[in-house]
């Protein structure tokens, strides 16, 4: 049902970590500001069709930062879907990735030994959506769909192959 959509919505989320056009000095600023142990969440809300039905959905990602290099940063990530109107998540990813900053966006890439997947509703289709996800081909990005909001926030525009419409992702630096 939802879970196909969602692996593929999964590496998307984090295009945002340097994803309107931020100038290079912004990007540059906000890559130089976040540190090992610093947190960032991302949250979205959107509509989601599958077979003639419209669901309505909010998802959110937590990133620690395990690691931060000059161009490389790894993060523990976990990525939650649950359909609005519900208290619980019908689907969590986990994972580590790791975002290598390029000269105008960058690469996401799953380490495919730490991917992990929690889907109550179906526990049996787990291992089939761990594969799914450690198959994902890296993710390239450009900087020119991020805007700082209120600087270190930021918006990011993402358009999902699952989803109709464009998706705004609000995310904002938690510290540590």
């Amino acid at each position: 049902m939802l879970r196909h959509c969602c692996t593929f919505l999964l590496i998307s989320c984090f295009l945002v970590f340097f994803a309107d056009a931020a100038s290079i000095e912004e990007v540059n600023r906000f890559d130089k500001i976040i540190e090992v142990g610093d947190v960032l969440k991302c949250s979205a809300s959107f509509n989601l069709k599958n077979n003639d039905k419209v669901y309505k959905i909010d998802s959110w990602a937590i990133m620690k930062v395990l690691s931060s290099e000059e161009n490389k940063k790894r993060y523990r990530t976990t990525q939650y879907f649950r359909l609005q109107g519900t208290q619980v998540p019908y689907i969590r990813y986990e994972s580590i990735v790791v975002v290598t900053r390029e000269s105008r966006g960058g690469r996401e890439e799953i380490e495919p030994d730490s991917v992990q997947v929690f889907y109550p509703a179906a526990p049996e289709q787990e291992a089939a959506l761990v594969k799914e996800v450690r198959n994902m081909a890296p993710f390239y990005y450009s900087f020119e769909n991020i805007t700082f909001t209120h600087f270190p926030d930021y918006t990011g525009k993402v358009k999902y192959p699952a989803v109709e419409e464009e998706v705004t992702l609000y995310c904002h630096l938690l510290g540590k």
